[in-house]
């Protein structure tokens, strides 16, 4: 059976057999990891690759690789299968810190915990979701090992749910809606169309996720920080919404060509307005962050290259 990455390379060859000769004998092919398609990753990463690939037409060819995220992600970048991807910032975190070779190419923008809330639960605070039924993403998604991670440390086991889903974001909201669950536990952008179906098509409460045991979390888990989900997103919410957060990162290989990378990176110290349609979320896109650092995780070389060839 063929790997993933030489299915992606033949199709790809077979997509560009009718581009000249020339450019057929120059051009470099790339991939980058994004998540499910529903998701912001996902439009990210095409909004991303049609801008390099407008740019660098003949000379490099990104191709927007759809995956489970951010877990997946960084697992396909330590074993060669894709060259770059997008993820969430705490497990670069750990991955690094656990030996992987990565660098950050950008900060893309802010993910926030969404909490939803089924109709007519009564909640009035953490502690009432415990024995709930609460979904927190299928097991190779990067929410799955965020909010497994925040269950830590909040010293919240798993055994305090009556039942620990592990559904897509999509699935998720339909079973919220649907009575087969309590609560969602989302890390998204916004505005997130999955939060506005939940809110829209059934009536979930996007809830506050904050409170003494919140905060003393993010002591004991550094990449988390403190957020609000602004008001006026989505309909019935008319005032910020406190939460935690973690960043989206592109991120690739110590060793992924700097051309490659700076290339990605080009494209959001420049970005196209066809890009921000296509991704409105990559409007928060902050290349410059990355000279801050994300706790170990240091920047690619092709960071300098894209700001010294920007305009």
């Amino acid at each position: 059976m063929m790997s993933r990455r030489v299915k992606l390379v033949a199709a790809l060859c077979c997509a560009l057999a009718g581009w000249p000769a020339w450019a057929q004998g120059s051009m470099r092919l790339f991939s980058l990891g994004s998540g499910e398609l529903d998701g912001g990753y996902h439009d990210a990463a095409r909004a991303l690759c049609a801008s390099v690939n407008d740019r660098e037409r003949g000379r490099l060819r990104c191709s927007p690789e759809t995956t489970p995220g951010s877990r997946y992600n960084i697992d396909a970048l330590a074993s060669g299968e894709l060259d770059m991807a997008i993820t969430q910032s705490d497990l670069a975190w750990k991955a690094v810190e656990a030996g992987v070779e990565l660098r950050v190419a950008s900060m893309l923008y802010v993910e926030t915990l969404a909490l939803l809330i089924r109709p007519g639960m009564r909640f009035d605070g953490l502690q009432d979701l415990l024995g709930a039924r609460v979904d927190i993403g299928p097991p190779a998604s990067g929410r799955n090992a965020t909010l497994t991670a925040l269950l830590e440390a909040l010293e919240t086991p798993a055994a305090s749910f009556a039942e620990l889903s592990r559904r897509t974001g999509s699935d998720a909201v339909e079973a919220l809606c649907d009575g087969a669950l309590d609560a969602v536990m989302l890390i998204v952008g916004h505005p997130s169309a999955l939060v506005a179906k939940a809110i829209d098509a059934c009536g979930a409460r996007l809830t506050p996720f904050a409170g003494p045991r919140v905060v003393a979390a993010t002591a004991r888990a550094p990449f988390f920080r403190t957020e609000r989900i602004p008001a006026g997103l989505y309909s019935g919410v008319d005032g910020p919404v406190p939460t935690l957060g973690v960043a989206a990162l592109l991120v690739a290989r110590a060793d992924t060509p700097t051309d490659m990378v700076a290339a990605v990176a080009e494209a959001l110290v420049a970005p196209s307005r066809n890009m921000m349609l296509r991704a409105p979320l990559l409007a928060e896109a902050d290349p410059t962050a990355v000279a801050e650092g994300f706790g170990p995780i240091v920047a690619h070389a092709g960071v300098e290259r894209a700001f010294e060839a920007a305009p």
